[in-house]
């Protein structure tokens, strides 16, 4: 039998294809998916609120704001959420129908009002106007 040995430079070329298939396929899904982010603020002071509860419906995710109020959840797939949030002392926060795009954030400012405010009747929905798209 004839045992024909393939020069090296087959497999190289070989390896180089497939790592460009996988990066190119890598990227794109990456552009793939969107964030959201947000900052969490008292309504009556404008201090941020450390701590609050954030959670992302779909998929059940939840997030705790930091010192600064902020929050964010990355790289979700591109579908409407229901987002709320919650803190102590505070009146529960709503927000449905949130769009996420691909490879854009989504910014969202949550003013809470203190519970037992008579300012503010309950529940506390979102105007859009506090949504904003980067």
């Amino acid at each position: 039998m004839y045992n024909e040995r393939r020069p090296r430079w087959v497999a190289v070329y070989k390896l180089g294809i497939i790592a460009i298939l996988l990066l190119t396929c890598g990227a794109f899904t990456f552009s793939q998916t969107g964030n959201i982010a947000g900052r969490v603020y008292n309504k009556a002071t404008g201090q941020p609120v450390v701590g609050a509860i954030v959670r992302l419906d779909p998929p059940r995710l939840t997030v705790h704001t930091d010192a600064r109020g902020n929050f964010s959840f990355r790289d979700i797939p591109p579908v409407h959420y229901q987002l709320s949030v919650r803190a102590d002392f505070f009146r529960p926060w709503l927000k449905k129908n949130l769009r996420v795009q691909p490879g854009r954030t989504v910014f969202v400012v949550v003013p809470l009002v203190q519970s037992g405010d008579p300012r503010y009747p309950m529940p506390f929905f979102v105007p859009d106007s506090n949504i904003h798209y980067q």
